[in-house]
């Protein structure tokens, strides 16, 4: 929202990140995308309004995943709220105050590539 980047800390990690989750069933990574940020942050939106901005295969913490980052991009900063379980804080950064925390590694990727492109042009 106006520049900046909703991040969550998890309780389980050391490392920012943003709301997400795993697949639950049969999900599309958008469908879970929506449901972790109702979840987690208690921010809700419809699946066109996201979209994808990363899509990579990771190993991370000894297991291999595709990692999918979706933007979205709200006129009005939206309330969030923590779910204190998983979720213990979240706050919004500007993509380069960002970069200086420890961010999950494809997080960063997105943020600079987002950042490359919107100096380009």
């Amino acid at each position: 929202q106006n520049g900046e980047i909703l991040l969550v800390r998890n309780s389980y990690v050391s490392y920012y990140s943003v709301p997400g989750g795993y697949l639950i069933g049969t999900e599309t990574p958008v469908m879970a995308a929506v449901r972790e940020l109702v979840e987690e942050v208690a921010v809700r939106t419809a699946p066109e309004e996201l979209k994808l901005g990363l899509q990579e295969t990771h190993t991370w913490e000894g297991k291999t995943d595709v990692v999918s980052i979706f933007d979205l991009d709200v006129k009005e900063r939206p309330v969030v709220q923590v779910d204190n379980r998983e979720v213990v804080d979240a706050e919004f950064f500007t993509p380069q105050y960002a970069l200086e925390l420890n961010l999950f590694p494809p997080l960063r990727r997105h943020i600079e590539a987002r950042l490359a492109k919107h100096s380009a042009g």
